[in-house]
């Protein structure tokens, strides 16, 4: 009985030492997250009920943490040449962070109204841009996505909706051909995009469980 009574407190000890670690993760995030939206001088920490309107896969709003954010623009080196879109924007900040590099245009797509209008007044009081921004309130699964070359998702939606996006942006290839990277944090779904034989998968961006893939050479 002893025994068991150890291990049992073990296992205790063990999962609050698990939920202290991710309880002080959270913290630490938010504070950055905090600090950096100042810089900016933006807030993309509002919090909402959703009006309604979004499909009905369409996950809750998060904003991407900016040493992920930071990594992944280190990693793509976008250029000149480059269009950016987050789909599933919410308050915009990928989308601000991207306006800080010296890009084409960087594009937001969002389909919750409420969420489109944070992000304008974000747009109105931010600090300091490099590049057009531009707001698109349009369902992903529609919107023109003819210009953008790299897509960014942070898991906004569930599985349904992600491959009607997928064909969407497929199909642009049609009418633009043109070299695309699809940047999918937090890749729930990541076997949808493995399954596109005309992607290809490049890699993860330094163990942030952000994922890319390339379509294949047009």
């Amino acid at each position: 009985m002893l025994k068991k009574l150890l291990r049992s407190f073990n296992r205790c000890l063990m999962h609050i030492k698990h939920c202290f670690r991710a309880c002080v993760g959270d913290i630490i995030a938010t504070i950055d997250g905090h600090l950096n939206d100042k810089k900016l001088n933006i807030n993309t920490t509002v919090i909402l009920n959703s009006n309604g309107e979004c499909p009905d896969d369409a996950i809750g709003y998060t904003p991407s943490r900016y040493p992920k954010i930071n990594k992944m623009f280190k990693y793509l080196a976008l250029t000149r040449k480059d269009v950016f879109a987050d789909l599933g924007c919410g308050q915009g900040r990928v989308v601000f962070v991207a306006a800080q590099q010296k890009i084409k245009k960087a594009i937001g797509i969002e389909y919750d109204t409420e969420l489109s209008r944070i992000f304008q007044d974000n747009l109105k009081s931010l600090r300091t841009k490099k590049t057009e921004i531009e707001l698109i309130t349009a369902d992903a699964t529609k919107a023109n996505l003819n210009e953008i070359t790299v897509f960014y998702l942070f898991h906004p939606f569930g599985s349904h909706t992600l491959l009607k996006v997928i064909d969407n942006i497929k199909s642009t290839l049609k009418t633009n051909p043109r070299n695309i990277r699809l940047v999918y944090s937090s890749a729930i779904y990541r076997n949808i995009l493995n399954n596109n034989d005309w992607l290809e998968f490049e890699g993860e961006i330094d163990n942030t469980g952000i994922y890319v893939w390339k379509n294949k050479s047009i």
